[in-house]
């Protein structure tokens, strides 16, 4: 569930993606003074102020939808980007604008972590906005990330009922398995000799 999650909301990069515009809260200003003449009359008439974790759409010429712009505390407020995943209307976006180094990868990660579904017992059929890679980004270190954080929620998420120490065990033994890691279990009365009689009695 994880990979295919984190597959939906970050997708090869593309030219044709809506350019998602990233301003700073402190140059939000000085970055307004450069859009065209009507982009800058619909966000001053629609009282867009670049607040952090907000989004805004752009108009083209000819009222067509050009652009998206993106509030953000600094290139590393993550959760400014994941507020953008849950604002944005389904589409496919790009980053567009100057960033720090690392900036990137911490797009690609709020992104995923807010396409994070629940999906064991009902699948989610809401359309959901999707973010091309940034440059500047170690994919394999955003999914390892995504998929742990993922298993997590997951293992959070799942009720009791379907989630006892066996289902927790098993969990465990996979992602030992998936790394060659080594792995063991204590049961039962072997809690006991192993001196975990607390854990025993529950």
């Amino acid at each position: 569930m994880a990979e295919e999650s984190a597959i939906v909301a970050l997708i090869e990069p593309s030219g044709d993606h809506l350019p998602l515009h990233i301003v700073q809260v402190d140059d939000f200003e000085g970055w307004l003074a450069t859009c065209s003449p009507h982009q800058k009359a619909w966000l001053q008439s629609s009282g867009y102020k670049g607040k952090a974790g907000t989004v805004a759409m752009l108009p083209g010429a000819g009222g067509e939808v050009e652009a998206a712009v993106l509030g953000v505390e600094d290139d590393k407020a993550i959760w400014d980007y994941a507020a953008a995943a849950d604002a944005l209307p389904a589409g496919q976006y790009r980053l567009s604008g100057d960033s720090t180094p690392g900036a990137g990868e911490v797009a690609a990660l709020g992104w995923a972590l807010a396409g994070y579904v629940f999906e064991r017992y009902k699948k989610s059929e809401k359309p959901r906005p999707e973010l091309g890679w940034p440059q500047d980004c170690d994919r394999d270190r955003v999914t390892a990330t995504v998929e742990a954080i993922y298993l997590a929620r997951d293992l959070v998420n799942t009720p009791a009922a379907d989630l006892g120490p066996a289902e927790l065990a098993a969990a465990a033994r996979e992602v030992a398995e998936s790394f060659g890691a080594e792995y063991s279990e204590i049961v039962g009365d072997d809690l006991v000799t192993a001196n975990y009689p607390m854990i025993h009695a529950v």
